[in-house]
């Protein structure tokens, strides 16, 4: 299936976030039971999907530029979640995530 190449860079971003998600999730519950067990499926499925997706991005972009725009765009992700989540957001972590966005646009 062939896609614009960006948008395997935003799939790859999305996908990857939702495996962390789903795995932070599973991480809540009671090993080994059946919501425990479709949280880490889904979190593998999310992850094979991100895997794909990376390849193909890989294809289209260098890695010395495109790799650390998804790992910004990853971190700052994340990092909204866990604060709409209710993770204490400190002013280092804030920090960190708006040096993330900035090493995005120069880049």
């Amino acid at each position: 299936m062939y896609l614009n190449p960006k948008m395997y860079v935003i799939v790859g971003i999305v996908t990857t976030v939702s495996a962390q998600i789903f795995l932070k999730k599973a991480g809540a519950l009671d090993p080994f039971r059946f919501n425990w067990f479709c949280s880490i499926t889904l979190s593998i499925l999310f992850y094979g999907m991100s895997f794909l997706s990376y390849s193909m991005v890989l294809r289209y972009f260098y890695i010395s530029k495109i790799s650390p725009i998804i790992m910004a765009s990853i971190i700052t992700m994340i990092a909204v979640y866990g604060y709409f989540t209710g993770e204490v957001m400190t002013l280092r972590r804030v920090a960190g995530i708006l040096l993330a966005v900035l090493s995005i646009v120069l880049i």
